[in-house]
């Protein structure tokens, strides 16, 4: 269960930068 925790933990995490690094990416986009 300790480790199913931290996982879940690490797949949040791993969204929030992906969503970061989407609208930076999207932001470039549009500044060109």
């Amino acid at each position: 269960m300790g480790v199913q925790k931290a996982s879940k933990n690490h797949l949040i995490k791993f969204r929030v930068l992906n969503n970061i690094g989407h609208e930076s990416w999207v932001m470039c986009i549009h500044a060109v």
